[in-house]
């Protein structure tokens, strides 16, 4: 059941934008601010997507030290998340039987996880403290992407998943800044390159690339950038808004301050978009909005 969603929504949406990404990345050959020059009205996306990728890129690195840590971890027999054992701190709850029959229960390495890697605390207010081993993971995680890019690295995504209500943050982030946003982009991309700069423009500039195509080539791409990509992902983006649900982590509720931070993010990733667009037309010539 799931392949049939998942290779209509390839074939309909992922590959085309991944097409014209990709060819209007080539063909302008800058970064995704001086890039979106070619539809100045939309300048501002280039900042949204420099925002969603660095904050992307703390969430991955966090993740990373978590793999850091099982990396380090492993290296004991037996696996110490494999049984309940009394010496990592396994209590009455944990069982190795499956969790349908003992709905209450805990599986070893689900409570490894909580109690021993995250020391997970019992909500989003209580920040706890430092879990030092965390902390190392991730200062050795930067320091393989220092090192993987050869450049310096900031040190913004430092804090993110090195406490004991690290876990919170982690997935706060994830759950609105790269849904969302990343659907708002993709969609503003379509319309800005198909709708505004022109697809008839733009696939010219691809062919600069290449090499000249029939229009055969062209059919399923010009309709998918034009109406079915947009349409879909409007609806998505439309459907995923009404339904919305406040995040939770199992069982935990998020606090209403937290999820008022999660609309901020948003809005801060996004606002450029308009801010820019706003200025761009008070900057440009012309005593209409069309000219």
């Amino acid at each position: 059941v799931f392949l049939i969603p998942y290779t209509l929504m390839l074939a309909l949406v992922g590959m085309p934008v991944f097409f014209l990404e990709c060819s209007f990345g080539q063909f302008a050959s800058l970064g995704p601010v001086a890039g979106w020059k070619a539809v100045p009205i939309m300048q501002g996306m280039g900042i949204t997507m420099v925002l969603v990728t660095s904050i992307s890129n703390i969430l991955y690195t966090v993740i990373i030290a978590y793999s850091l840590y099982y990396l380090f971890a492993s290296f004991q027999s037996p696996l110490p998340w494999t049984d309940c054992f009394s010496w990592w701190g396994a209590d009455e709850t944990c069982s190795r039987t499956p969790k349908e029959i003992y709905v209450h229960h805990q599986g070893p390495s689900e409570q490894y996880w909580d109690k021993v890697v995250l020391r997970r605390t019992s909500s989003m207010d209580e920040t706890g403290e430092i879990v030092w081993y965390l902390a190392l993971c991730l200062l050795l995680a930067w320091l393989i992407v220092g090192a993987a890019l050869s450049k310096g690295i900031k040190s913004s995504g430092k804090r993110s998943g090195n406490r004991e209500a690290g876990v919170y943050w982690l997935s706060l982030i994830d759950y609105f800044c790269t849904g969302w946003v990343l659907i708002t982009i993709a969609l503003l991309e379509l319309i800005s390159l198909s709708w505004i700069y022109g697809v008839n423009r733009f696939i010219k500039d691809i062919e600069m690339m290449i090499g000249k195509r029939n229009w055969l080539f062209w059919l399923w791409w010009r309709g998918c950038w034009i109406f079915i990509s947009p349409c879909l992902l409007a609806v998505i983006l439309i459907w995923s808004l009404t339904t919305f649900t406040p995040p939770t982590y199992g069982p935990i509720e998020y606090p209403v301050w937290a999820i008022a931070l999660g609309w901020c993010l948003i809005n801060f990733c996004i606002m450029w978009i308009p801010i820019v667009a706003i200025v761009r037309v008070v900057q440009a010539e012309g005593a209409t909005l069309c000219q």
